[in-house]
């Protein structure tokens, strides 16, 4: 378990599945102070008064030094296996407005950001020698693409959402309400 001694727990984590044009997925790489790294995906706890949405356009910018488009609410499940801070991890797709990915410092005292690198979500075979078997990751990295897959196919036909969109999940054609906010 990543378990961070210094961090508040909190109920949700708001994360982007930042996708460019050749469906990779951009992931950052976290180092915690003495303890070895992982890649995440950016994102982060709302501040007070901040919607969902608005949480992740923030954390992207503050972790990845990009702006971006918050779309469709991809998954929104229970943090498992558990993280030591979040109890649930809610994923909106997003797109790259303006700016190329580098590492920012979005991640306060307790780790640094050091390195980024696109995900290709077309090829799951390829993601055990750039993760190293992350018991995170991994398991978000293929209900991201199932969901993915499934947004598009859905767009493609007219739908306005894919038969197993997640509970409170955006569509292609609609907004996401906010969900209430949880004071740390």
């Amino acid at each position: 378990m990543r378990a961070r001694r210094s961090v508040t727990t909190r109920d949700i984590r708001y994360q982007a599945a930042v996708i460019d044009d050749a469906q990779r997925l951009l992931l950052l790489f976290c180092v915690p102070h003495g303890e070895p790294g992982f890649w995440v995906l950016p994102g982060g706890g709302r501040e007070d008064g901040e919607s969902a949405e608005a949480c992740v356009a923030r954390e992207v910018r503050e972790e990845a030094n990009i702006e971006v488009a918050v779309g469709a609410l991809l998954c929104d499940v229970v943090a498992d296996p558990p993280d030591g801070t979040y109890h649930r991890w809610q994923t909106y797709r997003c797109h790259v407005k303006h700016g190329t990915p580098t590492p920012g410092s979005g991640e306060g005292g307790w780790a640094t950001l050091t390195a980024v690198q696109w995900l290709p979500l077309t090829e799951p075979d390829t993601w055990e020698s750039a993760l190293g078997g992350d018991p995170f990751l991994r398991p978000q990295l293929r209900r991201i693409r199932e969901a993915v897959l499934e947004f598009d196919t859905a767009a493609a036909t007219g739908l306005t959402a894919p038969p197993s969109a997640p509970p409170h999940a955006a569509t292609p054609a609609t907004a996401s309400p906010a969900p209430p906010h949880h004071p740390d």
